[in-house]
């Protein structure tokens, strides 16, 4: 029992390992001579690269995805729990600077390689390992949405490796990929929720992916408690405080550990050249009383804030309300993410004061 533990152990670890290497984004900068981030900050995937660079470059990352979890099935000589770790090291490399400067895809790459590793090492029957390929299939080309075919076919996974007798170790280490799967897209499927979600085929919220379109994004925070269970997303949430099944005092507590979620987009804004301006809605669920107690943590959030929208495309991040007074009215949160332009109620008005100012000064001019 210890001996079976320590190998799949090691296994997750060499999984790891082999998953957080850059290779596709290598790829990228190979074929283009670019920084892969001039692309898209947060989701190097598949989709991306064909719309925005071609099939050479988007078939040359996605093959080294696969290749990663072939290899690091193979070289474990195929331990079900490698797949697992050479998912978790895909999302979330071992060198700092690779999680926060190297994007990635969400996956499904490493995944269909050690899928397949795992057939050739007679971990799963063929079957088995085709089925989830196809349910994915199936579900991506009738709803368009990669995060809800992704997650429906690690759980058909998950389902047949119990049926064709694989074991308890496979059967737990294929959940462990379901729970991974589960954390690494629940934002999308709150997005899912909220009709907010981008499906394949259409236009990528990913800086520079059409240029008849300019993003910004303002965020914004509930003023009540109630406010949070506006988003369809989190309905649930409120029926349950409602029952008394969630304690309100301990959600309220939890409120500034929550990272910032898309909520909407206000489209339709036609700009003096042409393109069309959109605005996504990012909301922190600090409350204002929290964000003028906890400071520190506003800041924190403000700055996932900015990343996120930053990650979305957009190239400007309004801090509203109460936001606009954290991080010394936003300036750490200029320096903690550069790459976004940083603006706040307080400047809006400044700007509007500095443009009025000549205009007002005419007008009150003696004739003469």
């Amino acid at each position: 029992m210890i001996a079976a533990f320590a190998l799949n152990l090691l296994a997750v670890a060499a999984g790891w390992l082999t998953g957080s290497l850059p290779l596709g984004s290598l790829a990228v900068a190979r074929l283009t001579g670019k920084d892969p981030s001039a692309y898209s900050a947060h989701n190097l995937g598949v989709e991306n690269l064909l719309r925005i660079l071609g099939p050479r470059v988007a078939l040359a990352s996605f093959g080294l995805d696969v290749l990663k979890g072939v290899a690091a099935v193979t070289i474990t000589a195929g331990n079900p729990w490698a797949a697992l770790g050479v998912l978790c090291g895909h999302l979330s490399p071992v060198l700092p600077a690779w999680r926060e400067k190297v994007p990635r895809g969400r996956g499904n790459g490493v995944l269909l390689g050690a899928l397949a590793a795992l057939v050739a090492f007679n971990v799963l029957p063929f079957w088995a390992g085709a089925a989830p390929i196809i349910v994915f299939a199936a579900l991506l080309a009738g709803t368009g949405f990669v995060t809800l075919a992704t997650l429906v076919a690690l759980a058909t996974l998950v389902f047949l490796s119990a049926v064709a007798g694989a074991g308890t170790s496979a059967v737990l280490a294929f959940g462990g990929l379901l729970l991974v799967a589960l954390w690494r897209h629940k934002g999308s499927l709150g997005r899912i929720l909220n009709g907010t979600e981008v499906r394949m085929g259409e236009p990528p919220p990913v800086l520079g992916s059409d240029p008849n379109v300019v993003r910004a994004a303002f965020m914004i925070h509930p003023i009540t408690l109630e406010d949070l269970w506006q988003a369809r997303s989190q309905v649930w949430i409120g029926k349950l405080v409602e029952r008394g099944l969630i304690d309100e005092r301990w959600l309220v507590r939890l409120l500034p550990y929550l990272r910032p979620q898309l909520y909407g987009e206000i489209t339709g804004i036609q700009l003096s050249d042409g393109r069309e301006l959109r605005v996504l809605l990012i909301g922190g669920a600090m409350l204002p009383e929290q964000i003028r107690e906890f400071p520190d943590i506003a800041t924190k959030v403000a700055i996932q804030g900015a990343r996120f929208a930053r990650n979305l495309g957009a190239e400007a991040f309004g801090l509203g309300a109460f936001w606009s007074t954290v991080g010394n009215k936003g300036e750490e949160v200029q320096a903690a993410v550069p790459d976004i332009a940083i603006t706040n109620g307080g400047a809006y008005t400044a700007a509007t004061v500095k443009s009025a100012v000549p205009g007002l000064l005419e007008r009150f001019t003696p004739e003469g």
